[in-house]
This record gives structure tokens, sequence and C-alpha cells, in this order.
């Protein structure tokens, strides 16, 4: 009969003096080599319920993150932002001066945004321009895109929204402000960005240029050539692998090409580009010229410049009394330093040209 402050006896049990039996008989003690024996095994014991524990945890923490029902739970909806709107997405239109009319709506996130847009309310406020008694988009394409994936077909589903606060005209410029300029925007957006700033708000070339930095007027030209070509012949971008991403050079080759057609061979010109369209087959911006038949500007002969003949002509003198240069009297009326090739110059040589013009600089300015 086994009572029930009986010990069983166990191999973890271990005891200098031995192991009391069921019949109250000594066990004999253990060696030193059993001892240790015993001491492994206790520690394989205990390691492994301590892995078996961490790997069931880790199943159901798996088990967890699978389940469709909790896919957002990790994410906090965004704070709040002074003067937001609720507004349902059949409200809102695409916005005429957009710089990126002409540009995807998706971006390479498009499917990490599709999560939480189960959710809109999640999202940041997009930014909005009111006209007209209907809202424009200013700010979040990228966002509503993917709430309108993640529901389609429900365009009263609302989001959350922010009004600019200023005209059209000045929701133009701020958005140019923000873009121009930046590493965000390729060159035929912000091509459009200036050309939007001259449609509604008539800024002119040369004010452009002076606002943003590492513009020039010609430069100015050349992108509002680019973005009003492709406003006016869309088809001629659409045949690109990434329209909006064409060099403006091409914007600018293809427009003087085509100023040189008439309307029939404009017709076919057009015409070569939807089928290229239709047929699903995309180009590089010097294969799309290839096939248009237009030869690119640079490829083109360019004329050569007439030499420059001064009408008169007094030589400088350098390093023993040698011409180093001169100085040139043009039909313009106005005098000029021609410099010489250092190219085949020794240091000496050098610095008693540049002596020479130094002395013939201040001799112009009556201080030698």
């Amino acid at each position: 009969m086994t009572y029930s402050n009986d010990k069983q006896p166990s191999f973890l049990d271990k005891d200098n003096e031995g192991v009391t039996g069921r019949n109250g008989n000594v066990a004999p003690m253990s060696s030193p080599d059993e001892d240790a024996l015993h001491a492994d095994a206790e520690a394989f014991a205990f390691e492994l319920a301590k892995h078996s524990a961490a790997l069931a945890a880790a199943n159901a923490e798996d088990a967890e993150d699978a389940d469709p029902g909790n896919y957002t739970e990790q994410f906090k909806p965004a704070p709040e932002v002074p003067g937001e709107i609720l507004v349902s997405i059949d409200e809102i239109g695409d916005w005429e001066y957009h710089l990126r009319a002409y540009s995807p709506k998706h971006a390479e996130h498009a499917s990490a945004l599709a999560v939480t847009a189960d959710n809109p309310l999640s999202f940041r406020p997009v930014e909005l321009v009111e006209k007209g008694g209907r809202y424009h988009l200013k700010n979040g394409r990228y966002i509503l895109e993917a709430i309108k994936a993640a529901h389609p077909g429900d365009e009263t589903i609302l989001i959350r929204a922010v009004v600019f606060p200023g005209t059209e005209e000045e929701a133009v410029v701020a958005m140019c402000d923000d873009v121009l300029g930046s590493a965000v925007a390729t060159k035929m957006e912000m091509a459009h960005g200036l050309l939007n700033l001259q449609r509604a708000c008539g800024i002119s070339q040369i004010a452009l240029a002076e606002r943003y930095a590492g513009l020039n007027e010609h430069k100015v030209s050349r992108m509002l050539i680019g973005a009003r070509l492709q406003q006016d012949f869309p088809i001629l971008f659409d045949l690109l692998e990434a329209p909006h991403k064409a060099p403006i050079s091409y914007g600018v080759t293809v427009k003087g090409a085509l100023r040189s057609l008439g309307e029939a061979e404009l017709r076919r010109t057009l015409d070569i580009a939807e089928r290229a369209v239709a047929e699903g087959i995309r180009f590089k911006p010097t294969e799309a010229l290839e096939l248009l038949g237009i030869v690119p500007m640079a490829s083109a002969p360019t004329a050569q410049r007439k030499p420059i003949k001064p009408i008169e002509s007094d030589d400088i003198l350098g390093h023993d009394e040698q011409p180093v240069g001169a100085r040139e009297r043009h039909t313009d009326n106005i005098e000029r330093l021609r410099l010489p090739d250092i190219a085949g110059m020794g240091r000496t040589e050098r610095e008693a040209a540049a002596e020479a013009f130094i002395v013939e600089i201040r001799r112009h300015f009556r201080l030698a």
C-alpha cells in the first residue's frame, strides 16, 4: 500500500546519503560518474522544456499574425490635423493644374498602402482645392487610389481631408514651390508645373527662371515646349516606357520636327504612334524618335560658326617681347582681349603672359 507521504525515487534525486525506497531500504549510493550523468540529464530536460515553450509562443504569434482580422492593429491612425473634414471620394475630382496629371497614379508601395486602406480613416488627410463647388485633389493621389482599390465601387466612403486655404492660383504656386527643384519630381513633372504657373497665374518665363534655382530662361523655354507638346499630343508620349520620365530633349526634338510637317504628314505620324500604343508596344525615347521618323537634334548637322574678324587688333607682348594675345576692336565698337592657348606654355611663360594682360587691363582703366 502506498501512502501520500511516501517519496517516489527519481533519477533527478541526488543525495549523498542514498535514496530510500518504498520498503524503507536505502538504495546504494551513486558513483561520481552517475552523479555527472544525472546532472547532464537534468540540464537537458530543462533546456528541452524551455525550447518547447518558446516554440509554442512563436507558433501562437504566427497564428495571430496570419489572422486577416488583425493586419492593421499594429498601426495607429495618423494624428488629427486642424481644419480636418470628412469627404466622400465621389466629391473629389482630378485637378487640371496638377503637375503630375500625366504621371502614374500608383506607386511601388501601392500594395503596402492597400493594407492600411481597408480603414481609410487611418490615413493622414489628403489636401484639396475647392473650385466651382467641387473638391479637386492637390496632394494625396497615392492614398486616394489605394482607398479606391481597397473599396471598389464604393464612392460614398469617407476619407479625411483638409482644404487649401488660399485661391487656386496660390495653390498652384504652393505646389510648385514644394516640388520644383527637388528630387521627388521628374523633369517632365517640373515642366508641367512651370506651364501651369503660366496658365493659372500668368507668370513670365523670366520670372519663372528667377524664382527657381537651377533654371534659366533657356531651360524654362525648353521645359514649356515639352509640357505643351504632351498636353497637345499625349499619344506621342504614351508610346514611351515611362512618359512622365521622358527627357525634355525628346519633347523639344519632336516639337521641332512637327513644325515642318503638313497636316497629312502630321496625321501619319500620329497614326504610327496610335498603332504602337494600341498594340501595347512601348519604346525608349531614341527608339520612339526612330519609329516616328524623326532625326534627333544631336544627330542633325549643325551650321559652322563664322570666324569673328576684328576691325583692329594690337598684339599684347609677353616673354621675350613675343605676342601672347591681342587687344581687338570689333564692329560693335567694343574692345576685347584675346587670350592665348596655354597648353604648350611653361610656368614662366604663363606668368609672363598673365603679367602682360594685367598691365594691359590697368592701362585700359588708366591705372598704369
